[in-house]
């Protein structure tokens, strides 16, 4: 019984803290991004270097000075973010 909830609780819980923990928010002066799973990061507009996209992963990954970031593609708002980079430049594949 202790086997099968965790075969389903497991992932459920990081499910669930994947959808509402993970977010990506964009302003005049750059990206933050905000993850249970790291520290929060913050870069600025010049410091995004492209974005590229994993078919099987099915995100995006935004590549930076620091590193990436990565979004799903089933977040909200990733088809505005991606029109911001894009209007700023920045290269998506």
């Amino acid at each position: 019984m202790l086997m099968i909830a965790a075969t389903f609780g497991f992932p459920a819980l990081y499910l669930l803290f994947e959808s509402f923990g993970v977010r990506i928010v964009y302003s005049d002066s750059g990206i933050e991004a905000f993850s249970p799973w790291r520290k929060n990061r913050s870069f600025a507009w010049d410091e995004l270097r492209g974005v590229s996209f994993s078919e099987m992963a099915r995100w995006h990954r935004i590549e930076t000075t620091r590193g990436y970031v990565r979004m799903h593609e089933m977040k909200s708002g990733v088809a505005s973010l991606l029109q911001e980079l894009e209007r700023r430049g920045i290269s998506i594949k």
